[in-house]
C-alpha cells in the first residue's frame, strides 16, 4: 500500500485536534499542488472564508481544500488571516468525503410511502387479475402491488401468479395455498419492461 504522511522527529506525542469542516474548497489539480507548495501565501479562497476558521476549546474549525482529482486534502485554519496559518494534511479525504455523502443521504433518505391495502382492495385486484391472466382480450388487469403494505390479509387460495410486488412489505399474511409463481419482486430501475 502507497499514501503519504507527515512525519515529524522525536515528537514525544502525537498533539491530535478534533477538526470540523462544512467548507470544501475544490481547486484544479494544478492550483492545489501550487497551494501545498506554498501555504504561507496569501489567497482569496481563504480569505473569503476566514470567518469560518477559528480554534474553540480543543476543537479546530476549518475548511478542506482538495484538488479536484486528488485523493487527499489539506485542512486549513487560517486563524483570521488570508493565508494557510495552520493546516494539516488529510489523506484520503476524498474517501472520506464519499462516506460522509453516503451516510448523509441514507439519513435523508425518507422511508417511502406504501399504500395500504384493505382486503376488499385484495378481492377486487384478484378478480381483475384473474380475468387478465386467462387471456382475454382487454379484459381484467394485472395485479400490480409496487410500493404497498400488504398487512393482515388473508390471500389463501388467491392465484396471484406473474403478480408485481415491487418494493412491497408483507406483514402478518395468511397466503396458505396462494398461487405465487413468476412474482416479479425486482426494484422498478432493475425490472424488464412489461410487454
Amino acid at each position: 500500500m502507497n499514501i503519504k504522511a507527515i512525519f515529524h522527529r522525536k515528537e514525544p506525542e502525537l498533539d491530535l485536534k478534533n477538526c470540523v469542516f462544512d467548507r470544501v474548497v475544490f481547486l484544479p489539480d494544478d492550483q492545489h499542488q501550487q497551494f501545498q507548495k506554498n501555504l504561507l501565501d496569501e489567497y482569496d479562497f481563504i480569505s473569503l472564508c476566514r470567518e469560518e476558521m477559528y480554534q474553540d476549546g480543543d476543537t479546530v474549525h476549518c475548511i478542506l481544500v482538495k484538488g479536484m482529482n486528488s485523493p487527499d486534502g489539506i485542512l486549513v485554519n487560517s486563524e483570521g488571516f488570508g493565508y494557510a496559518r495552520c493546516a494539516a494534511y488529510l489523506p484520503a479525504a476524498q474517501a472520506f468525503l464519499n462516506e460522509q455523502k453516503l451516510l448523509q443521504e441514507q439519513e435523508t433518505t425518507p422511508e417511502p410511502v406504501r399504500r395500504e391495502i384493505s382486503q376488499e382492495e385484495l378481492a377486487m385486484m384478484y378478480g381483475q387479475h384473474i380475468l387478465w391472466a386467462e387471456g382475454g382480450d382487454g379484459v381484467g388487469e394485472q395485479a400490480v402491488f409496487s410500493n404497498c403494505l400488504l398487512s393482515g390479509l388473508d390471500m389463501r387460495g388467491m392465484q396471484f401468479n406473474n403478480a408485481i410486488f415491487w418494493d412491497a412489505t408483507f406483514e402478518q399474511m395468511d397466503m396458505q395455498g396462494a398461487g405465487v409463481c413468476f412474482l416479479n419482486f425486482r426494484e422498478r430501475s432493475k425490472a424488464p419492461p412489461l410487454m
